[in-house]
């Protein structure tokens, strides 16, 4: 019996470290895709500098 609750316990806590290498990647993905908004929204406003510029 305790053998059994060792392994369900070992099967929760992979399970939990899954979920938070999810959360984590998850995350991840957000602050590049808010980089690129910030990168092309930096790229208009040059590209709209030099357009005043000539």
């Amino acid at each position: 019996e305790e053998e059994e609750e060792e392994e369900e316990e070992e099967e929760e806590e992979e399970e939990e470290e899954e979920e938070e290498e999810e959360q984590q990647q998850q995350q991840q993905q957000q602050h590049t895709s808010t980089y690129h908004l910030i990168c092309a929204y930096m790229q208009q406003q040059v590209e709209a500098e030099i357009i005043n510029l000539t």
